[in-house]
């Protein structure tokens, strides 16, 4: 459905789980976090450090990696400073299925493309996030290059479009 779940959205199964919590003591002093967590056994996320610069408009691999997921991950801010490690993105597994011996049978792949924004909300009384990211739709395929000509997505605000690979 490629949408939040209720009570935000029209989405069908949730992929992945969003918490947040914040002190805020003023709007220039606060400590807040954001995590991210699964609600399936076996999917999980890698941190893709930053590259060096290059001509290239590819930001992240043209694959997932095959190694290195972990479970959740959790960024920390404090005032304006974000106190986690800087990434070029993220590579995501979900719907994952084990066989018995915890091994991956089946998963989807997918990236989020640069990092997340996370809206502390020091003035508001809702924090907020963005992120841009594609799911590969084929089981297995760790191939993770966008072909806006194929988004399985329709209806989208300019905004919302995908431009970059």
């Amino acid at each position: 459905m490629g949408d939040w779940i209720a009570p935000y959205g029209a989405g069908k199964s949730a992929d992945v789980l969003f918490t947040v919590h914040r002190k805020i003591t003023s709007p220039q002093e606060f400590d807040a976090s954001l995590g991210l967590a699964f609600p399936n056994a076996g999917d999980s996320v890698v941190v893709v450090p930053p590259a060096p610069t290059t001509d290239s408009p590819l930001v992240l691999p043209r694959s997932a990696a095959e190694t290195g997921y972990q479970s959740a991950l959790t960024w920390n801010y404090h005032n304006f400073t974000e106190t986690s490690e800087p990434a070029s993105g993220y590579f995501i597994r979900v719907r994952t299925v084990l066989d018995s011996n915890g091994n991956v049978q089946s998963a989807l792949y997918g990236k989020i493309q640069g990092d997340v924004k996370f809206y502390v909300g020091t003035k508001a009384p809702r924090a907020g996030i963005g992120f841009q990211y594609y799911l590969n739709p084929t089981p297995n395929d760790r191939n993770v290059e966008f072909d806006p000509k194929q988004n399985l997505l329709d209806g989208l605000q300019s905004f919302e479009q995908v431009a970059t690979p």
